[in-house]
């Protein structure tokens, strides 16, 4: 992916995003995201409302990519 690397250790995943790319509000919406995502996970919700997020997700980053000119 253009602009984003990922370094894996032990424990974590370091990911470093390139300020020419992403802006502040593109951040704290992925990582909103994130945390709903582990959030859900814990709560053990059925498979269709996965779906759903799955498919909000989806249309998200379709519209993210064309803004960014992707």
């Amino acid at each position: 992916m253009q602009g984003i690397d990922v370094q894996t250790t032990k424990n974590k995943f370091k990911i470093s995003l390139d300020k020419k790319i992403y802006n502040e509000k593109i951040i704290s919406s992925l990582l909103n995201f994130l945390e709903l995502e582990y959030l859900a996970s814990r709560v053990g919700l059925e498979n269709d409302i996965m779906s759903l997020a799955k498919e909000i997700k989806s249309d998200i980053w379709k519209k993210e990519k064309v803004r960014l000119g992707y």
